[in-house]
């Protein structure tokens, strides 16, 4: 029998167990494609992260299977198949995304890590084993090559947001410029989140370059004191949650500054019930509509995970 015979057939197995009638099981196995439900858009991990409405990986697992559950094929379109993706994820090894241009990298846009870093937190996280994250470089379609993220994401941090003449041009363009430092280190965290394969020197080298630097954040506060105040609380909110494990002097340092931020911006903004400082984290258990939202999948992932409520 040969492989993909025998998954397809497992796959029916299995549906069956998890309530489908024979017919449908044969339907759901045949899926391949998965994606979001139509008007949608994205896999919601980067709005989970962002928004810190996660506690662990299996939250963030559980919000890429949500949204990624709906299969695309001759026979359907965007039918639900939470199951089938689910069923599919223990078979991954390899999670890849394509490389063509350093006009963008993977820290420029909250998708990469959410498509791909909770490709990979979904997986380990429902299956328990570890799988590799790599992209192809076709930067130059003659010498195309596989490269591990993690090696990515550090030539991407010393090129650019450890490069001071890559700084000093963005720095040209004020506040957007300041924009741009601020987005592209939330996107690191978020890889972080997701694929925890941001070491903990990158974020040591950030904090010091950024946050630590009178004369950086000297310039930040004349063009963007806003874009400072999310750096800094998300380093603070990094190493809170163990994604990053800085020297305790640093660590102290870094609370300091960020006191002497929030109350530059007290000064600055009257009105508000909300400290930009205060890092609420929830998930679906504290929202009734989102945790009805997401019911199938928390009793899907019950099933496959031998687990009681």
């Amino acid at each position: 029998m040969n492989y993909i015979r025998k998954h397809y057939i497992d796959h029916v197995s299995e549906l069956v167990k998890l309530g489908k009638s024979i017919n449908e099981a044969h339907k759901l196995a045949k899926f391949r494609v998965f994606c979001t439900p139509p008007g949608a858009y994205g896999v919601g991990v980067n709005l989970a992260v962002e928004a810190s409405a996660w506690r662990n990986d299996e939250d963030l697992a559980k919000v890429w299977i949500k949204w990624s559950g709906y299969a695309y094929s001759k026979d359907g379109f965007s039918i639900e198949a939470h199951e089938a993706l689910a069923l599919n994820l223990r078979h991954v090894e390899v999670i890849n995304r394509n490389h063509i241009s350093d006009e963008h990298d993977l820290t420029n846009c909250c998708c990469y890590f959410a498509y791909h870093g909770g490709f990979k937190t979904a997986v380990e996280a429902l299956t328990g084993r570890k799988v590799n994250l790599v992209q192809v470089d076709t930067r130059d379609i003659s010498d195309t090559k596989v490269v591990n993220v993690k090696e990515e994401i550090e030539r991407v941090v010393r090129t650019k947001l450890l490069n001071d003449l890559w700084i000093e041009e963005m720095k040209k363009h004020g506040y957007r410029g300041a924009n741009e430092f601020s987005r592209k280190i939330l996107h690191l965290y978020g890889w972080q989140a997701t694929s925890k394969l941001v070491e903990d020197w990158v974020f040591n080298e950030i904090a010091k370059k950024y946050v630590i630097n009178k004369d950086m954040r000297k310039w930040f506060e004349e063009h963007n004191p806003y874009a400072i105040e999310e750096i800094a609380r998300r380093l603070l909110e990094a190493a809170e949650r163990g994604l990053w494990r800085p020297p305790r002097d640093l660590w102290e340092k870094l609370r300091e500054v960020y006191s002497e931020i929030e109350g530059l911006l007290e000064e600055s903004i009257s009105g508000g019930d909300i400290q930009g400082g205060i890092i609420t984290v929830f998930t679906s258990s504290d929202d009734s509509h989102w945790l009805n939202e997401y019911r199938r999948v928390e009793e899907l992932w019950v099933k496959l995970k031998g687990k009681e409520d």
